[in-house]
């Protein structure tokens, strides 16, 4: 009985240690031009790892071949170097292989069933196109023609232990994230197997947004980034910063300032006029920058406390401008005592911001401007 045990135990323990476990699968990375490389296994494995490849699609279609970096190598503990071959082409795609080739062998890597094992991020710089276009990929032999690049026959998914050597998954080499699409080959190391990294991309970021009186006119600017699915932009205006009209409609390219200049602008009958900026998806998705206000009948300088008296501790200030300048800001109470202090500095046009005061008890209090020319007082009740 026990000599039976024991060649049971060890019967499974032999399939436990050819089994082909692993599947891997690539994803939208941190930024808008990279993806992440992982793998997961469907059992519980502890062993000393070999070596991991990845091979990675682009469509040809995006132009002048992309170069690919490594952005963050989690497998650093591992593996000393890994390699990165890009000179590969196949049908109608440009093919890189990742290849962790030099091991360490000498630290055990413990993995979780079903637990995704991030192993690398691939940064691509130049034409990249939409993430969604970019594929990890089993090729045919490891692509065995003249022509494929140094790596000649080994472009495919790969994982592989100290022990028991193979562990890819071969019949069911990917897996993919929500987004994201697989066909995976029956026929293993002579089939073709894809994931593609998926269409989780980026929102837009909004870096800065601007206005200024020209020549009687408003000036809008706005500058964004990640603007990947963005269909346009609508810039909207107001009289009394409440109810919104739409005055014109810009297209998304692929610079990141935009700008429009509105010509009725001094012509609404108001000391200030309102604006901001509507960002709408391909998919109608939209958002909104915050609001803000130009004055039309400006001066040369001027500064103000906008909304007075001022509620909590936070001050927003603005000043009009016919430069860029910076200056100094004190804040005095009824008894002349020193408050606040800070420097600040301002853009030409209108602009507004808000300042962080300390704790101040409720009263009147007078805020200094001093710039370089000049000084301004300004009363406000606190």
């Amino acid at each position: 009985m026990n000599r039976i045990l024991l060649t049971l135990i060890g019967f499974f323990l032999l399939v436990n240690a050819n089994a082909q476990i692993f599947q891997g699968t690539i994803k939208p990375g941190s930024t808008s031009t990279s993806v992440v490389c992982a793998i997961k296994p469907s059992a519980n494995y502890s062993d000393k790892v070999a070596n991991i490849q990845f091979t990675i699609a682009v469509p040809q279609s995006v132009g002048t071949r992309p170069t690919m970096s490594i952005m963050t190598n989690n497998y650093s503990a591992f593996f000393n170097t890994i390699a990165l071959f890009q000179t590969a082409l196949y049908g109608t795609d440009y093919i890189y292989l990742i290849n962790m080739s030099v091991p360490t062998l000498t630290t055990t890597k413990n993995y979780t069933t079903n637990t995704e094992d991030i192993v690398a991020e691939i940064s691509f710089a130049g034409n990249v196109g939409a993430l969604a276009d970019i594929r990890l990929v089993q090729l045919p032999n490891g692509i065995t023609t003249s022509g494929a690049g140094s790596e000649n026959g080994n472009y495919n998914f790969y994982t592989e232990f100290a022990t028991g050597s193979d562990k890819t998954n071969q019949t069911a080499m990917f897996y993919t994230t929500t987004g994201g699409t697989v066909v995976n080959s029956p026929l293993g190391y002579g089939g073709y197997s894809s994931v593609s990294a998926g269409t989780n991309l980026l929102p837009l970021k909004w870096i800065g947004f601007w206005l200024q009186r020209q020549n009687g006119n408003a000036l809008i600017k706005w500058e964004v980034a990640n603007q990947i699915d963005i269909d346009y932009f609508e810039v909207e205006m107001s009289n009394d910063g409440r109810n919104f009209s739409h005055i014109t409609k810009v297209i998304s390219t692929e610079k990141n300032v935009y700008s429009y200049q509105d010509l009725n602008f001094s012509k609404q009958g108001r000391a200030f006029v309102y604006y901001r900026i509507k960002q709408v998806d391909k998919d109608g998705k939209f958002t909104y920058t915050e609001t803000k206000k130009l004055p039309v009948y400006g001066k040369e300088f001027s500064f103000e406390i906008v909304g007075n008296p001022v509620k909590g501790n936070n001050l927003k200030i603005g000043i009009e401008s016919t430069n860029n300048a910076k200056g100094t800001l004190k804040i005095f109470d009824v008894n002349g005592k020193q408050v606040y202090h800070a420097n600040i500095q301002w853009s030409t046009g209108y602009t507004e911001q808000v300042l962080h005061l300390p704790i101040l008890s409720q009263g009147t209090y007078i805020a200094n401007l001093i710039t370089i020319s000049n000084q301004y007082l300004v009363k406000f009740i606190r």
